[in-house]
């Protein structure tokens, strides 16, 4: 793999990079390592890391796990999309305010189509439960299951169905740990919320 011939048209490309700060001490040690392969790769195969959350912090441990050089080149495009409403609101009980979420539903629903799609995110998995069964509380029975849960222990038979399930309409509020990262369910949502921040 060393041999310049052999990387002719090879690229190494990283996306979601920002899971490698996130979780190289944690849940996937193996990401703080991927810049190791390039000693088993031509210098002329180049590595690209792709994110749209990183951090500046972010970007200095992306930068020095994938082992790129102080010039590497920094393309920003910016994180606006035309299909997400952005929308800061002040949450006055941090993990304790459950009641904080209830505006995402609106009064009297009825039916799945009366919810947009959403995505919020849970500092945890307990957090990601606990905000669904709120959500629950506020809905009509038959409608429960439009609001759903998804984390790193849902088996991958559950999180691909619950994928499925959101892409087609079904699921309209999908509760998510950072393990939703690693998937594109972005493009079907209307409204991605960062909920019970600690420390706000």
């Amino acid at each position: 793999m060393s041999k310049p011939g052999w990387c002719t048209g090879v690229y190494f490309v990283v996306d979601e990079a920002h899971c490698i700060p996130r979780w190289k001490n944690s849940f996937r040690t193996a990401y703080g390592r991927i810049g190791q392969l390039r000693a088993h790769l031509s210098r002329h195969v180049p590595f690209i890391a792709c994110t749209a959350t990183a951090t500046d912090e972010d970007e200095a441990i992306i930068r020095d796990c994938l082992q790129f050089s102080d010039n590497a080149e920094i393309i920003n495009l910016g994180n606006f999309r035309t299909n997400l409403l952005w929308e800061v609101r002040k949450m006055n009980g941090a993990g304790t305010a459950l009641h904080e979420v209830d505006f995402m539903l609106p009064d009297s629903t009825t039916s799945p189509e009366d919810i947009p799609q959403q995505l919020l995110f849970a500092n945890s998995r307990t957090q990601t439960h606990q905000l669904a069964d709120r959500l629950r509380s506020r809905l009509p029975e038959d409608l429960w299951p439009t609001v759903q849960v998804y984390h790193s222990l849902r088996t991958t038979r559950q999180r691909a169905w619950m994928m499925y399930q959101y892409e087609v309409g079904v699921v309209r509020i999908m509760v998510c740990s950072e393990a939703i990262a690693m998937v594109s369910l972005i493009s079907a949502a209307n409204t991605m919320l960062s909920s019970l921040c600690t420390g706000l």
